[in-house]
């Protein structure tokens, strides 16, 4: 018995945690990350994954603040937002969408968006939230992929981001729940794109 405690203890001292740890912070004015367009982010169905710390006085910012998006000035193919009231976690594709959520200023929220065909499931803190009526734009290309704003520019992000994650295959409970705490290798089957922010 006390071997196979010792030795399960030293499996999870092992694991590399993804939170807490490093992360970039954004301060809501005009940081962002601008990853250049790459057509394999272009995709219809997956997962996008992202550990988030909002940091802004609710109901201050003037706008939804974006944690990620694929979208410019002109054409969107998504961006998801925290509602300025942390009321909401919010979709934009072309058209609003909002799934009800009390998020909290400075506290740690992993986010699971699990993208259907006509829906998106929400995922927080490992646990399965409710759907989204709606999904991602698969109209548009071109775009850059933005962290810490919607298309670069605008409706930026205060607070901190870390592991941001998107996957081509639809991530499962068990796999939102399981690998939601653990940094990745990087060469997952399946695994489009990795920041770990390191």
């Amino acid at each position: 018995m006390k071997t196979t405690i010792l030795i399960f203890l030293l499996f999870i001292s092992g694991l590399s945690m993804a939170q807490p740890g490093n992360a970039l912070n954004f301060d809501g004015g005009n940081d962002v990350v601008v990853v250049p367009n790459n057509p394999i982010l272009e995709f219809s169905n997956g997962t996008i994954e992202v550990w988030i710390k909002p940091d802004w006085v609710s109901g201050t910012a003037g706008y939804n603040p974006s944690f990620i998006g694929l979208r410019d000035g002109s054409h969107s193919r998504f961006s998801f937002h925290i509602k300025n009231d942390y009321s909401t976690i919010d979709l934009y594709n072309g058209g609003a969408y909002s799934f009800s959520y009390p998020f909290s200023q400075g506290e740690w929220y992993h986010i699971a968006l699990v993208l259907k065909n006509s829906s998106t499931d929400v995922y927080i803190n490992g646990l399965y939230q409710g759907a989204i009526g709606a999904s991602i734009s698969t109209f548009w290309t071109g775009q850059n992929l933005n962290i810490g704003s919607s298309n670069g520019l605008t409706e930026n992000f205060k607070g901190e981001i870390d592991e941001v994650r998107i996957w081509s295959s639809q991530r499962t409970a068990c796999e939102i729940a399981s690998y939601r705490n653990i940094e990745l290798v990087g060469n997952e089957t399946g695994l489009l794109a990795y920041y770990n922010f390191n």
